[in-house]
């Protein structure tokens, strides 16, 4: 199934072609209008529409390898107490060039304890039990934007065990484009509010490693410029390796290098 955001580009004549030449394989809904959210609310549309057992997840900018839902559908079928299950990621640029690799925890018992600092599942990664959803209706509760997937991976805690597999099944692709990285310093100051909330309301018990490491994480928000956060962000996370790094570094010297110098006589 593809839902169509309201997209401004061809992307819907894209979508009807393959429908045309897939028509048993493909359902595809266009929205009147772009409903937002990040694409919380397209996600809860869709959901709504389809009746299958696992719902994979997938945006329109990363790709999928092929074996990946065979893998995921294999181990969801041997684990039937698994309601979110994950990969290891590459982590690819707005050309498709690979900056990083995102090493996840595997077992659910690492995985609850990386949530109270890090958001430990790529959600386009990840496949759904839907029987084990507290609703049919809905997905996602709408509530913080970009950072839904965050809030609502916190309640769906409370209902099944989460996995990650070993193998790297998708390219996730990042770039400063991406509108999750517009403001950065305010999403991580939302993420500490969806932490409180899932302590406060939805049972989450952060591990106690967390009460040294959310102080240090705030202390590096605050002190960190806003024009370097990006690229900081990116190396802490894995998403730049220091090979990737060092290669943009030169280049850019290697670019200045050329440009004419100003005659200043």
């Amino acid at each position: 199934m593809i839902v169509d955001d309201h997209s401004t580009d061809n992307s819907w004549s894209i979508i009807k072609n393959y429908q045309k030449h897939y028509p048993l394989l493909i359902k595809a809904f266009r929205l009147k209008k772009n409903l937002g959210g990040g694409g919380s609310k397209a996600i809860n549309f869709g959901f709504k529409k389809t009746k299958a057992k696992f719902i994979a997840l997938m945006d329109s900018d990363d790709i999928s390898h092929p074996q990946r839902l065979e893998k995921q559908i294999h181990y969801l079928l041997k684990h039937p107490s698994v309601i979110i299950l994950g990969s290891q990621v590459n982590i690819i640029n707005h050309a498709g060039t690979l900056t990083g690799k995102k090493k996840l925890p595997l077992n659910h018992k690492q995985i609850y304890k990386q949530f109270s600092i890090i958001h430990p599942i790529v959600p386009p990664s990840c496949i759904i039990r839907k029987n084990l959803l507290p609703t049919a209706k809905k997905l996602y509760q709408i509530r913080f934007g970009l950072d839904d997937d965050y809030y609502n991976s916190f309640r769906l805690l409370n209902y099944g065990k989460f996995a990650n597999l070993k193998e790297y099944l998708l390219d996730y692709r990042i770039h400063s484009n991406n509108c999750s990285f517009h403001h950065l310093k305010k999403n991580f100051f939302n993420t500490l509010k969806i932490r409180f909330i899932a302590v406060k309301q939805l049972h989450y018990r952060p591990p106690l490693q967390s009460f040294f490491l959310i102080p240090a994480q705030i202390l590096t928000a605050l002190l960190i410029p806003e024009k370097f956060i990006f690229t900081f962000y990116m190396l802490v996370r894995n998403n730049y390796s220091l090979n990737y790094l060092t290669q943009q570094i030169f280049k850019k010297i290697n670019y200045n290098s050329l440009k004419p110098v100003k005659n200043l006589s």
